[in-house]
């Protein structure tokens, strides 16, 4: 009994083995064609890349701004420094001082902590 079940899942492995091999087989034989793109393309793709995500961005505020401080300085008491640090970077020592510009950035740093 036990010495079938074992001859079974020996075949099953083969089987597994042997599918695995033609499928790299397959993969390994496709070819890949380079495309061809000129500068304006790349200019193009990336001023539109650009628009769709401003389009898409959400709007910070300071309310938002502020809250995520928060949180972040309660996730980790060692944020609370690194906070006051791009503050300061961006030429603010409270959100309220920061321009709408400064907004943004001070948005993406403080929430990649």
């Amino acid at each position: 009994m036990l010495e079938t079940e074992i001859k079974k899942l020996n075949s099953q492995i083969e089987q597994l083995n042997n599918n695995f091999a033609q499928f790299f087989t397959q993969v390994a034989t496709v070819k890949v064609e380079p495309v061809q793109i000129t500068a304006e393309e790349v200019e193009q793709a990336t001023d539109d890349n650009q628009l769709e995500l401003e389009q898409r961005a959400p709007e910070i505020t300071k309310d938002s701004l502020r809250s995520l401080c928060l949180v972040k300085s309660r996730e980790n008491k060692d944020n609370k420094a690194k906070i006051k640090t791009i503050l300061k970077d961006l030429g603010a020592t409270i959100v309220e001082d920061l321009s709408e510009n400064g907004l943004g950035k001070a948005n993406d740093k403080i929430g990649a902590l």
